[in-house]
């Protein structure tokens, strides 16, 4: 549909027609005046208005639209009813909007980058400052708790786990609350594969020498001695009936590695003596009587032989049983022996501020010619955790003294003596 608009000023000069011919007053742009009327459905009906000499009527006057006054103007390039003007159209550069598009988003792009390292930046010093908080609490509880301790528990907790090296790859690790004796008898083990441990009962021989199977990550035996033991319960025998040959721990922890543990060394008999020389000395290997398959068993290079007793082989009058062994036997472990006391370290920490009264009383007894041991006190700490207290657990202690020793240890107990 056409669209009309009325000249200006400037076009009515260039024709040499000036505006107030036309009555219409100087200084006022018809073409905006008139744009208020074309721009309504009047004109749709320009051509008929022009035809019939309509009149359009403005504030200052009126005036016969002639066609002469006016200019066609086209859709595509001035939207209808947009206000007309008289300026140049300006030229539309796509690349150059495609240009500046992408130079804005750069620009917001980086203030997220921006933003983002910021974030990134204030949250590392969080975490860093966090983490610093967090370490400096820790070290201060760390260290209120090492003020409680004594001063030679803590020097070992600092230093965490010792670890030995013997023969150049094997390493072992040695805890904090291990008995004192464990380094030791490690390193005879690893240096000779024997050793003798000697102590008074309840001082975690035994106990020891499985913990060092453990952590040799090897299968650990044990076998009791008496004057009655015999050799045949090391070497194995014959059924009567059948004539099949039973194994025995012992072979199998001399065939096939492991710690094989003789408790009471000391009440063994002399045969038994006799045997264990060709154990315990260089030789690799032992002759098996009775197993007719394989006569000979041959010593692995992971068996351990380890003896434990009261005694150090020379008779006891304290320790029933105990015979002087063969001076034989007792040369092979000459530089493997091993005296085994009391664990204190272990009683302390379970026993806590009450060990104190417990080694008054350990004084006591010795002087009774009794004893307590470091198993007794473990025993003790399971009665004191059941809720018993001493007036119960002490008379248990001393329940095989004479009427007159019992009262007088009691007594001294009650009155804080003990």
């Amino acid at each position: 549909m056409a669209k009309y608009r009325f000249k200006t000023e400037e076009e009515f000069k260039k024709e040499g027609r000036w505006l107030e011919e036309l009555g219409i007053p100087t200084g006022w742009n018809p073409s905006k005046k008139m744009n208020q009327f074309l721009g309504q459905p009047i004109a749709d009906q320009f051509d008929t208005m022009c035809a019939s000499g309509s009149k359009i009527h403005g504030y200052s006057g009126s005036w016969t639209i002639n066609p002469s006054d006016y200019v066609k103007i086209t859709d595509d390039l001035l939207p209808y009813p947009a206000p007309i003007s008289s300026e140049k159209p300006v030229s539309f550069d796509i690349n150059r909007l495609s240009r500046e598009i992408d130079d804005l988003v750069k620009k917001q792009l980086k203030k997220l980058d921006d933003t983002a390292n910021k974030d990134q930046k204030a949250l590392s010093e969080f975490a860093t400052a966090t983490n610093k908080l967090f370490q400096e609490t820790v070290q201060k509880v760390y260290s209120e708790i090492a003020e409680s301790l004594r001063a030679e528990v803590m020097s070992e907790i600092l230093s965490g786990r010792e670890t030995i090296v013997i023969n150049t790859d094997t390493q072992i690790s040695i805890r904090v609350l291990d008995h004192p004796k464990m380094k030791d008898v490690m390193t005879s083990l690893l240096l000779t594969r024997k050793a003798l441990l000697v102590g008074p009962a309840g001082t975690g021989k035994t106990y020891m020498v499985s913990e060092i199977a453990d952590r040799f990550n090897i299968p650990f035996y044990k076998y009791s001695c008496s004057r009655d033991s015999s050799v045949h319960d090391l070497l194995g025998y014959k059924q009567p009936a059948s004539e099949t040959y039973l194994e025995t721990t012992f072979l199998n922890a001399y065939e096939n590695g492991g710690v094989f543990l003789v408790d009471e060394y000391d009440a063994m008999s002399g045969d038994m003596a006799l045997f264990f020389n060709g154990v315990a000395d260089g030789s690799k290997f032992i002759s098996i009587p009775h197993r007719d398959t394989k006569p000979i068993a041959t010593k692995h290079k992971d068996f351990y032989l380890v003896m434990c007793g009261n005694t150090w082989g020379k008779g006891s009058l304290e320790y029933s049983g105990r015979d002087f062994q063969d001076l034989a036997l007792m040369d092979r472990f000459r530089f493997s022996k091993h005296f085994i006391d009391y664990h204190f370290e272990l009683e302390k920490s379970w026993m806590g501020n009450e060990y104190p009264f417990i080694k008054k009383v350990r004084s006591e007894l010795e002087n009774m010619g009794s004893y307590l041991s470091t198993r007794n006190i473990e025993d003790m700490k399971i009665l004191r955790d059941s809720g018993l207290g001493y007036t119960y657990i002490i008379p248990l202690l001393c329940q095989d003294f004479e009427p007159v020793e019992r009262e007088s240890l009691l007594r001294r107990i009650n009155n804080g003596q003990a």
